[in-house]
């Protein structure tokens, strides 16, 4: 079928680097139900936060003042982090960052800048940062490649063009 076609010699191979970031209240020595709202909310947050140009202008000094960058002639910029990053709220404190990209370490250098501007200045830029802990739990590993579905692919063009091919026949019948 055609998709499959276009999945195993078009379709570009994608490449993701995720992190895993624990936020903690650093106020409190005894975890309590309020202080497990508090930071879930936070999480909430954050999600938001991270994708403000304040953040990303971190994450993009972050970026283009690495080696990697340097030497591969990268120039990075705010909307490339910001559509190539999601995250995900694993549990209540824990935030994960992923970075999917057509280069795989363009992805792993996204994803670790991204984690470490949010563990090393969230005091800076998030209101409540003073009363909360950051930790990587995850460093952003090298980048996984992607799979491309070609299997599942083909088996979706085959079964529409077979209900197009019977629909055809249907309305012809009629």
């Amino acid at each position: 079928s055609l998709l499959g076609i276009y999945s195993a010699f078009v379709k570009e191979d994608t490449y993701t680097s995720s992190s895993q970031l624990h936020v903690i209240k650093s106020t409190s020595s005894q975890i309590s139900a309020s202080d497990i709202d508090f930071v879930s909310k936070v999480i909430d947050d954050y999600k938001i936060l991270i994708k403000t140009d304040m953040f990303l202008n971190f994450v993009v000094d972050e970026i283009n003042s690495n080696d990697i960058a340097i030497n591969k002639g990268w120039k990075i910029d705010r909307d490339f982090v910001k559509s190539h990053m999601s995250t995900t709220a694993i549990t209540d404190d824990i935030l994960q960052i992923s970075v999917t990209t057509n280069d795989q370490d363009k992805s792993y250098l996204v994803a670790k800048a991204v984690s470490e501007v949010i563990k090393d200045r969230s005091h800076e830029l998030f209101a409540f940062g003073d009363t909360l802990t950051v930790k990587i739990v995850n460093d952003a590993s090298r980048a996984a490649m992607n799979s491309k579905n070609v299997v599942r692919n083909v088996v979706i063009g085959f079964v529409a063009g077979a209900v197009g091919c019977m629909l055809i026949i249907f309305i012809r019948s009629l």
